[in-house]
C-alpha cells in the first residue's frame, strides 16, 4: 500500500511538473511546430463517416485535402487534441495549442505509472518524473511524448506477453512518429525471449506483432496510405524531401547548426547537462558502468538487459546522424529511469540516504520551471520595445526567426516599419549590398533569439562575411551598441541566495522556444552603406 500512495504522490509530482507554466509563451505560439500543428488542426474537419475517414483521397481530415502538402507528423495526437478540444469548446486557433500541451504532459505522466509496472519499483518513475527533457517536451504541443508514451506501454505489454495489446501500442506510435519502426526489433527479441525453444510459437506471434501493429497504423494514421496497403506516394515524397536536409551540404536553415556538431559527443554532452542535469546525469552514468560490469558476472532481470540494448541501440543509431536534436532521444529517457532506478534501489538502504538523494534530483528540474514562473523573454523585450522605442521606428528581424514586437494588448495601435535581413543566404555580394542598405536605415537591430548568431559563425567558412557581421555587432564595431537583453536561464533562488544555470550553450532546441535570450541594439553611429561594406569586407 505504501508503493501505491509513493507512486501517486509521484504520479501528482510528474503532472505538476509538466503543466506548471502551460501558457508558457502567453498565447504567442511560438514554438514553430505547434503553430503548424495548430494550424493544421484547426482546419481539417471530421468526416462524416468511417468510409470517408478511410478514403485519403476525400476525406476532410486529410492535411494534404485542405492545402498543407508538406506533412510529416504524426496524424493520431493531432486527431485526438482535435476531439479533446473540439469537445471542451476549445477548438479554435487560440487555445487549440494548450489543450495539446495539457495532453502532451498526461501522456509523458502516464510514463511514470508504466515504469512501476514494469519495474515493480518506486526510483524508476520519481526518477523519470524528474528529467527535464521530458518535462520540458511535455509542455510543447508535438508528437514525442505520444510516441514515448506508446513505445513504453508496448515495451511493458510485451513483456507481460499481451502480444496484440502491444501490437496496437505500437501501431498508436508509428501513428505518432514514423521513427517508431526503430523499436521493432527490441520487440522481436521480447517475443524471441519469452518463447524460448518455441519456435513456431515464436514466429507466428511475430507475424501476429507486425499484421496487428500495421493495422493499428493504418486505422490511426489512414493517410499515410494510398489504398488498402500502398503508402501514400505524397508522404513518401514528404520523408524524402525531409531527409534530404539531412546532410552537411545542405543549405536549409534550420540544418545549420549541426554541421560541426560531432557524432556521439555532441548528443552525450546535452544529455547529460541539459536533459538530465549534472547531479542526475552521474547517477545515469554510474548505473550504466555498473551494470555493465555485473551484469558479466551475474544474471540481471531480463527488462533491464534489453532496456540496456534499446539505449545503447537509439543512442549509437541518432548519435552519429547529421541531425542530433534531443528530442530524437527522448524514447531512451525511460529506460535509462529503469537502470538508475535499479541501481539506486540497490544501493540506498535507509531513509535518509533515500531523502537526500531525492532533495538533490529535484534541484534542477526546479531550477528548469523557473522559467514559466514569468512571462516569455520574447514578450518582456516586446513590451520595452513599445515603451522605448518611438512609433515609426525602422526595426530588424532575422529571417527564419520570430519578429518583434509581438502584438501585446494595448499596445497593437504602435507601428514599426520592420526590415527582413536574410542571413541564412548564401555570401554572396548581391546579399552583402542589400543588407548594408539594410542597415544603414535600420534604427534597432533585433536579434529574437540565438538562432543565427548561434549557428552561423559556427560554419565561417561557409559564411565569412555573416560570421564577420555577429563578431563586429558583439564588438560594438559595427556602430550599434546593445540597449537591453532578456534572459531566463534555469534558476533557485532561497531567500538571498541565488543560482542560475547559463544554458547558452546548449543545443539551440533547449532553449530557442521557451527561453530564448534575446538582444537588442540600437544604432548609435549611423554607419552609410559604404562604411557598413569597408568594415564587413576588411581582413
Amino acid at each position: 500500500m505504501k508503493k501505491q500512495i509513493g507512486l501517486f504522490l509521484i504520479f501528482l509530482l510528474a503532472f505538476g511538473l509538466r503543466i506548471y507554466g502551460l501558457n508558457w509563451d502567453q498565447g504567442f505560439h511560438l514554438h514553430p511546430d505547434e503553430r503548424f500543428l495548430t494550424m493544421v488542426g484547426t482546419g481539417i474537419r471530421w468526416p462524416k463517416n468511417i468510409g470517408e475517414y478511410l478514403d485519403t483521397k476525400t476525406s476532410p481530415l486529410n492535411p494534404y485535402n485542405n492545402g498543407y502538402d508538406f506533412f510529416v507528423y504524426g496524424s493520431f495526437p493531432l486527431f485526438l487534441t482535435k476531439a479533446i478540444a473540439e469537445r471542451l469548446g476549445l477548438g479554435h486557433y487560440s487555445d487549440f495549442n494548450l489543450v495539446g500541451r495539457a495532453v502532451s504532459a498526461i501522456f509523458d505522466s502516464g510514463v511514470v505509472i508504466l515504469l512501476y509496472q514494469i519495474s515493480g519499483q518506486i526510483w524508476p518513475s520519481l526518477i523519470y518524473s524528474l528529467m527535464v527533457l521530458p518535462i520540458q517536451l511535455s509542455h510543447f504541443f508535438a508528437v514525442d511524448t505520444f510516441l514515448n508514451f506508446f513505445l513504453v506501454l508496448g515495451f511493458y505489454l510485451a513483456l507481460k506477453k499481451k502480444v496484440v495489446l502491444a501490437a496496437i501500442s505500437l501501431g498508436l506510435a508509428l501513428a505518432s512518429k514514423i521513427s517508431a519502426l526503430l523499436f521493432f526489433p527490441l520487440v522481436i527479441v521480447i517475443i524471441g525471449s519469452n518463447n524460448k525453444r518455441e519456435f513456431k510459437r515464436f514466429f507466428l506471434e511475430s507475424i501476429s506483432l507486425l499484421l496487428v501493429s500495421f493495422f493499428s497504423f493504418r486505422l490511426f494514421s489512414p493517410y499515410n496510405f494510398k489504398g488498402f496497403i500502398g503508402f501514400n506516394p505524397q508522404f513518401i515524397s514528404n520523408l524524402k524531401t525531409l531527409k534530404s536536409f539531412d546532410n552537411p551540404e545542405t543549405w536549409f536553415p534550420p540544418a545549420v547548426q549541426w554541421i560541426k556538431t560531432k557524432p556521439i559527443i555532441f548528443p552525450a554532452i546535452n544529455l547529460f547537462f541539459w536533459g538530465l542535469g549534472p547531479i542526475l546525469g552521474v547517477v545515469v552514468l554510474f548505473s550504466l558502468v555498473s551494470f555493465v560490469r555485473e551484469l558479466v558476472r551475474e544474471r540481471k532481470p531480463n527488462y533491464l538487459v534489453l532496456s540496456l540494448i534499446w539505449v545503447a541501440f537509439l543512442f549509437i543509431f541518432q548519435g552519429v546522424q547529421f541531425v542530433k536534436t534531443m528530442r530524437y532521444f527522448l524514447p531512451i529517457y525511460p529506460h535509462l529511469a529503469l537502470l538508475a532506478g535499479s541501481f539506486l534501489s540497490s544501493r540506498l538502504k535507509n531513509g535518509w540516504q533515500k531523502l537526500a538523494v531525492a532533495l538533490l534530483l529535484v534541484i534542477y528540474p526546479l531550477m528548469f520551471i523557473n522559467i514559466y514562473s514569468h512571462p516569455h523573454t520574447r514578450v518582456q523585450a516586446s513590451e520595452w520595445i513599445f515603451k522605448n522605442v518611438s512609433p515609426g521606428k525602422i526595426l530588424s528581424c532575422e529571417h527564419w526567426d520570430d519578429c518583434l514586437p509581438l502584438p501585446l494588448s494595448g499596445y497593437q495601435s504602435i507601428r514599426y516599419q520592420t526590415e527582413m535581413l536574410s542571413l541564412y543566404d548564401p555570401d554572396t555580394k548581391e546579399k552583402w549590398l542589400k543588407i548594408s542598405q539594410q542597415l544603414e536605415k535600420i534604427d534597432y537591430l533585433i536579434l529574437s533569439s540565438n538562432r543565427l548568431w548561434g549557428s552561423i559563425p559556427e560554419v565561417s567558412e561557409r559564411y565569412p562575411i555573416a560570421a564577420r557581421y555577429y563578431q563586429l555587432l558583439f564588438s560594438d564595431r559595427l556602430g550599434f551598441e546593445k540597449v537591453a537583453e532578456f534572459t531566463s536561464y534555469p534558476k533557485l533562488q532561497i531567500l538571498n541566495f541565488k543560482w542560475q544555470i547559463v544554458d547558452d550553450w546548449a543545443e539551440e532546441a533547449f532553449t530557442v522556444y521557451d527561453h530564448p535570450k534575446v538582444m537588442i541594439f540600437k544604432n548609435i553611429q549611423k554607419f552609410s552603406q559604404k562604411e557598413l561594406l569597408e568594415q564587413l569586407f576588411s581582413t
